[in-house]
């Protein structure tokens, strides 16, 4: 597995919605006076993909280190034939 890949990709997803969330702030409000308006959802989106991208760099950053602690991958790279 690409360690490199992950991190690199969490590294893109994780600017790209600090951008999306900078976006979303600058929707108008809600014309009405709710509180809920069309930012709300953008916003969410945003937190959700910034937590999610976070989280990848997380996993992909301890799994590396837990692989180069052992000296080797934590999974067997082998396939049996019967999973073929």
């Amino acid at each position: 597995m690409s360690y490199t890949f992950d991190k690199t990709s969490s590294i893109i997803l994780l600017a790209l919605s600090i951008l999306f969330i900078f976006q979303a702030t600058q929707i108008s409000d809600s014309a009405y006076g709710s509180t809920v308006g069309p930012k709300i959802f953008s916003l969410g989106l945003g937190i959700i993909l910034d937590l999610l991208s976070l989280q990848l760099f997380y996993e992909s950053w301890k799994k590396a280190v837990r692989e180069r602690v052992t000296g080797g991958s934590t999974t067997s790279s082998k396939i049996a034939s019967t999973e073929l």
